[in-house]
């Protein structure tokens, strides 16, 4: 396992020493609304009514639930009528607010009767409440409500149908009144009390200060090995289509083929994330007219309705996009060799990054809280369109944001995989396939000189023979050239059998002379 995955990711009452924190989830306070007794908010376990009014009124219902058998719903808090909010306290035992929390309500809603989706949002409420629920107020808060902690809208981009939404606040400010206290979550819309919002799977995560980096920790590896198994993580095995398929991988082993069928891995993105993994197309990627990676051949997609992620190959460059902001590689890729890609995403902070081959190739600023589907598809759209038609390996979802020297890492953790004495990094970059110890550069021409001795190659080709070092060097060998595509019994024989073999990284250019032992 690689040094960075020392850490695993974990979840659910888990010691604040820890990343983040799981406080409600459809397993945990009853965050999938699948109640034993659901007749009212006062025999529901967890969820409550923030108004008492509606205390006699169903929370939950078993129609047209997102996941189980019963689902929740809200309604709005304007006109006549009972104003059904379902909130939660989280008890002081599992979380009080401390300096630099962060935190993240992700949940599944779709348009329910009346609701104008044009008009009416769905709105998420973090309040700040004492030991005997007593609402504390900080005047400095960023919502611009003393009470509130968080105070977001989502609108729906369709009726009819779930969309997953997502909500993150802004960290807790140093001296806060509301540091040592208790969060209350609280789910309405901004519509009147005779329009309806359907909700389900809700999750409300916390995350400590100097915990959505660190520590970094790699979440999940699928090394294509002939499957779409996860190597790390138990549970979380991709789901392949029926048309996947498998190539020569980037390494001893396999890569998904994904030309005619993708893979769907049932993860959640955390809220600071990175996805590493390695390609080799020779096909251009699909173009458009959006300038995005809606237009490209899908390498990824986390896409929520018209927002989220996505990864994808526009023409011979590689678009990531989040939300609207698009980054571009400036390196070309449709070259048929092996390339290192690695995307990294901090959305409570609204950062994003783009890495080609370990180099940082673009960056910018997005709106922090962008909506992400609840798992990721790869080698094509969650439509089912636009596949990529090339190879992907060792795909890596980590937990935090990967840096310049950790991709560097990644990249050459497998060093010299068939042992030919050209690393693994260098043989992608020539063109080479690291797994085949036969697999050389093929080179154009040898020149000695008194000084040393250079090579000149150009793509590759299969081992004929070695060069070796020269252990004497005399006069009538200076400004000697060699094709080593045939070369002249004499100079062949003036090779010394010694034991380090010449070889070369650069695909297109001389090495410099080397000096002579």
């Amino acid at each position: 396992m690689n040094s960075l995955a020392t850490t695993l990711f974990l979840s659910a009452f888990s010691s604040a020493a820890l990343a983040q924190t799981v406080l409600i989830s459809p397993t945990v306070r009853n965050g999938g609304f699948e109640d034993v007794d659901s007749t009212s908010f006062a025999t529901t376990p967890f969820w409550e009514s923030y108004f008492p009014e509606a205390d006699a009124v169903d929370l939950v219902l078993p129609t047209n639930p997102k996941s189980g058998s019963l689902r929740g719903f809200v309604n709005g808090y304007q006109g006549s009528g009972t104003r059904i909010h379902p909130a939660q306290t989280i008890p002081a035992a599992e979380w009080t607010v401390a300096e630099g929390d962060v935190f993240s309500v992700k949940l599944a809603a779709r348009s329910g009767f009346n609701l104008d989706i044009s008009e009416d949002a769905l709105q998420c409420i973090l309040e700040v409440v004492d030991s005997n629920g007593n609402p504390i107020e900080d005047p400095n808060s960023s919502t611009g409500f003393s009470r509130r902690l968080l105070s977001s809208l989502r609108y729906l981009t369709a009726t009819g149908t779930y969309q997953d939404l997502t909500f993150i606040s802004d960290p807790v400010l140093a001296g806060s009144p509301w540091i040592g206290n208790s969060v209350k979550l609280r789910l309405l819309n901004t519509g009147d009390r005779d329009e309806y919002t359907i909700i389900d799977d809700v999750t409300l995560t916390a995350y400590r200060e100097g915990e959505l980096d660190l520590p970094l920790a790699l979440l999940a590896s699928y090394q294509a090995e002939g499957n779409s198994e996860d190597s790390l993580t138990p549970g979380t095995d991709a789901i392949p289509d029926v048309e996947l398929s498998y190539g020569s991988g980037f390494g001893v082993g396999q890569s998904f083929q994904t030309h005619d069928g993708g893979l769907t891995i049932p993860m959640e993105l955390p809220v600071s994330y990175s996805l590493s993994f390695w390609f080799r197309t020779s096909e251009l990627g699909t173009e458009g007219t959006t300038l995005s990676w809606k237009d490209g051949s899908v390498l990824l997609d986390a896409s929520n309705g018209n927002g989220g992620m996505g990864v994808s190959l526009v023409g011979e460059r590689v678009a990531f996009t989040v939300g609207s902001k698009t980054l571009f590689s400036r390196s070309l890729l449709t070259d048929d060799k092996w390339h290192h890609l690695t995307v990294t995403h901090a959305n409570s902070l609204g950062s994003i990054q783009l890495f080609v081959d370990g180099l940082l190739e673009d960056f910018g600023a997005v709106t922090p809280g962008e909506s992400l589907a609840n798992d990721l598809v790869a080698g094509r759209s969650r439509a089912l369109d636009r596949p990529f038609d090339g190879f992907i390996d060792d795909l890596r979802i980590y937990q935090g944001l990967l840096d310049k020297e950790a991709i560097g890492e990644i990249r050459t953790s497998n060093h010299d995989t068939d042992g030919d004495g050209s690393s693994d990094v260098e043989e992608a970059e020539a063109g080479t396939d690291r797994g085949n110890a036969n697999d050389y550069l093929q080179v154009d021409s040898i020149e000695v000189t008194d000084e040393g001795v250079s090579t000149v190659v150009t793509g590759k080709k299969l081992r004929g023979y070695e060069l070796h070092r020269l252990s004497v060097l005399d006069s009538s060998h200076t400004s000697t050239t060699v094709d080593s595509r045939s070369p002249s019994p004499s100079t062949a024989n003036s090779l010394s059998p010694t034991a380090h073999h010449l070889r070369s990284v650069d695909s297109t250019k001389s090495q410099q002379p080397k000096a002579l032992p």
